[in-house]
């Protein structure tokens, strides 16, 4: 099964090379920046054959570029920092600009140098080398609608739980969902499921269920330990062909790296129950305040191994919640007195507040080798584990809850040349998600006292696993003038294990019906599930685009691009419907609105989605020509992609049948339904 996978890996990503035009392994936008501008001289008139350099403020590898006929130039691959630009015409004048490039950006950064013997006036200084300090890049000619939030803002602005994402909020239409057991953000009317994070260009995609983010549905916890990122990108709209499987709003998130200068940050933050409010039930109920802990805490450390070649990062982060929840019956007094008489239990055995605790860790490591200024080589590794003991409170005794486990794990090598006229860049990722709820009393039944408690074990169990093994090339050309060419590919093999089993120890469900001769001394229904819940598929998943950023004059510049999607096995190809449920729907009357043969499987009448052909034009006109009043639009067609969840429902209700076992006092049918008489050996 193993040399299968690397086979079909190796066989899709020769595909993808071959599409790519690729002779070597280039940034991708989703992790880097680029810088076009101008360079003229003090009359204003192009300069050509200029040399411009931009060198790293924390690594000083340089990149560089020449001017073409009209001055225009264009630096590409450029890793999110600050950088000393400098601008040599060839009769020897330079102009420097200290300026930082952010995330995603393609901004611009026009210079002016000076000829021999020029005025200050005419020059904008004396002498021959002009310095201008500066600032963060702006970003005006693009179609995409983008915001970019920096470390600086990570660093300063208000936050209650240390969750990168939550700045999220800062982008137009986009929505942090800070919920008690989840954490993600949406878009627009979109649902959460529709977005997409990548991290370094690994994405986090949840292929498995709701919640868009791996590891975010069910959880307290944070995607991505915030010491570990350096700054992010919020794409809503416009978004270039490059990203994929979204359909709403992308982040796209550098992490920190190593530089000459050693840097370290240790934090820690504690909130205690005075800082929280009381509920509302339970102020109404008289309850007391229940206790709330949170403490989170950290450590980071980056910098040179060797000396502009060698460099390290690395990063510890935990996260240790504590929520009392308040385990109190809501059953009436002759319900609780009847409980306490026949169970063999007492109910003041289950009252009391509880203590739900998370706990969180977090760690990062990252090494970056520069050994020339055309190549870059990154290795970093990421792992996210976290156990969440939950699903307990009013009529659910603590004895009853289960701990949510959660693993996030991930691999990437990342391997960047820039050339004269190019850079590309290769990516190998691998990605492990785990989600795997338990009993933490996995041995024993469930007991349902109807409106009173339920205690015991929790009857289910979970456990869904996706494995994603990705290769990515993506190759940036700006040989031709007015031009920037980006071509790329990518291959993800994702795998899914899906572990679902219902009612393992079997659910007594005691109920007090007079009228059907029940109460509280021998459970009026049964369940056991009578299957074996285990899921497993496999789908290959193919990406192909092509994008052109054209400056058509020194205003206007065209976006265009085209992307191709494809998957193997998106939606269980192989699935066949069963004889009786394609049966009873062929027994239903066919109308202008439904063919039961539409929704009847053969095992072979799904096939693959060829059709995911995802246009995206945009354009932006700077008006004035100073960049001060830009017009910019678009269109685009996005494909987002099918949870896994979905489909799976179909095969689950056929493996994992639940069998209802009905008991009476008697034997006699009740409402219709036979039933077994009760006997205690069955309990």
């Amino acid at each position: 099964m193993r040399n299968q996978k690397y086979l079909r890996l190796l066989l899709a990503s020769a595909a993808v090379s071959a599409a790519s035009v690729a002779a070597v392994p280039a940034f991708a936008q989703t992790s880097t920046a680029a810088i076009r501008g101008q360079v003229t001289d003090a009359a204003g008139s192009p300069v050509a054959g200029a040399s411009v350099a931009a060198v790293s403020s924390d690594t000083n590898q340089t990149v560089r570029a020449t001017t073409d006929a009209t001055g225009n130039y264009s630096l590409n691959g450029l890793r999110p920092g600050s950088y000393q630009v400098t601008s040599t015409a060839t009769d020897g004048q330079t102009a420097t600009q200290l300026i930082t490039v952010a995330i995603g950006q393609t901004a611009s950064l026009d210079a002016t140098v000076a000829p021999p013997g020029a005025t200050p006036d005419a020059a904008g200084g004396s002498g021959k080398d002009i310095v201008v300090t500066g600032s963060r890049l702006t970003e005006t000619r693009t179609s995409e609608i983008a915001t970019n939030v920096s470390q600086a803002q990570i660093r300063s602005l208000p936050q209650t739980d240390r969750n990168f994402l939550s700045f999220a909020a800062l982008a137009p239409g986009v929505k942090y969902n800070d919920g008690e057991t989840g954490k993600g953000i949406q878009s627009g009317a979109s649902t959460a499921s529709q977005v997409n994070v990548f991290i370094d260009g690994v994405s986090l995609k949840n292929k498995l269920s709701e919640g868009g983010i791996a590891g975010q549905q069910n959880s307290r916890g944070n995607p991505f330990g915030q010491l570990a990122v350096q700054e992010f990108r919020v794409l809503t709209q416009n978004y270039k062909a490059e990203y994929e499987q979204a359909g709403s709003a992308i982040i796209t998130a550098v992490t920190k790296s190593g530089t000459n200068e050693f840097h370290g940050e240790v934090f820690g933050q504690y909130t205690g129950k005075g800082l929280s409010e009381t509920s509302f039930i339970d102020k109404r109920d008289g309850n007391p305040k229940p206790d709330f802990t949170r403490k989170q805490y950290g450590v980071a450390l980056g910098g040179p191994i060797i000396k502009d070649r060698l460099f390290f990062f690395g990063t510890y982060e935990g996260n240790d919640q504590n929520r009392a929840l308040n385990v109190k019956s809501t059953g009436s007094a002759d319900a609780v007195n009847e409980f306490n008489q026949v169970s063999g239990r007492r109910l003041s055995d289950f009252e009391a507040p509880f203590i739900s605790p998370f706990r969180g860790d977090f760690y990062f490591g990252k090494l970056t080798l520069t050994p020339d200024d055309r190549q870059t080589f990154d290795a970093s590794f990421s792992r996210r584990q976290e156990t969440d003991i939950q699903n307990f409170g009013g009529n659910v005794s603590f004895e009853n809850a289960e701990n949510k486990r959660n693993t996030i794990d991930t691999y990437q090598f990342k391997w960047a040349y820039k050339g004269d006229k190019f850079v590309n860049e290769f990516n190998a990722n691998y990605l492990s998600y785990t989600f795997n709820p338990t009993s933490l009393n996995p041995d024993l039944p469930t007991y349902d006292y109807s409106g009173v408690i339920i205690f015991g074990g929790k009857d289910s169990t979970r456990k869904q696993v996706q494995q994603s093994y990705t290769l990515r090339d993506d190759f940036t050309y700006s040989g031709i003038d007015s031009h920037t060419f980006k071509v790329g590919g990518r291959v993800e093999i994702t795998d899914i294990t899906f572990d679902n089993r219902l009612y393992v120890q079997p659910r007594y469900s005691f109920l007090r019906e007079p009228q059907n001769n029940l109460n509280f001394t021998f459970p009026g229904e049964a369940r056991l599930g009578l299957g074996n819940g285990l899921i497993q598929g496999s789908n290959t998943q193919i990406g192909l685009y092509a994008q052109d950023d054209w400056d058509i004059t020194g205003r206007l510049q065209l976006n265009l691009g085209v992307r191709w999607d494809y998957e193997t096995n998106a939606v269980n190809n192989d699935y066949v419907t069963p004889v009786a449920a394609a049966a009873a729907l062929r027994s239903l009357p066919a109308t202008s609105y439904f063919n039961p043969e539409n929704y009847i499987s053969t095992g072979t009448n799904r096939k693959p989605f060829a059709g995911a052909i995802a246009p995206r034009v945009g354009f932006s006109w700077d008006i004035k020509g100073d960049r001060t009043t830009v017009i910019f639009g678009g269109f685009g067609r996005y494909y987002d992609r099918n949870n896994f969840n979905n489909t799976v429902d179909e095969l689950s209700r056929a493996i994992n049948p639940v069998g209802i076992f009905r008991f009476s006092a008697d034997g006699q049918p009740r409402n219709g339904l036979p039933t077994i008489q009760w006997n205690p050996a069955y309990g």
